[in-house]
């Protein structure tokens, strides 16, 4: 898969997210397992962003992709205070630094599914 541009929120950019705390309640009682492990995945919760990408098939020349990606990264100047309205942050680039992205997603979530032991039904 060829990749060519992404959008991506705040948290993802290094902005300051968010602007105000998250507050996470566990109803149950503190210092007991469930709050411990509560406490351990609400500091996690800066690593887990969402992002958008735009891709074309496996395959796709070059002389495709790279006015595509071009035309994209043009663009992004006018998307960029539309998107900042959302919370979210437009990040351009080539499409090899999207997908160096996709793959280091790929494989922080990979470690994510077998450490949780998760199987497919």
């Amino acid at each position: 898969m060829v990749l060519a541009c992404a959008v991506l929120p705040a948290a993802a950019a290094g902005h300051a997210y968010p602007e105000r705390p998250v507050r996470v309640f566990v109803g149950l009682a503190p210092g007991g397992g469930t709050d411990s492990v509560a406490r351990v995945m609400t500091q996690k919760l800066s690593d887990v962003s969402g992002w958008y990408g735009f891709a074309a098939p496996a395959g796709t020349p070059k002389a495709v992709i790279e006015p595509l990606n071009t035309a994209m990264n043009r663009a992004l100047p006018e998307l960029r205070e539309r998107y900042a309205n959302l919370g979210m942050d437009i990040g351009g680039g080539t499409a090899a630094e999207f997908g160096a992205h996709l793959r280091s997603e790929r494989d922080k979530w990979a470690r994510v599914v077998k450490i949780s032991g998760a199987k497919v039904d």
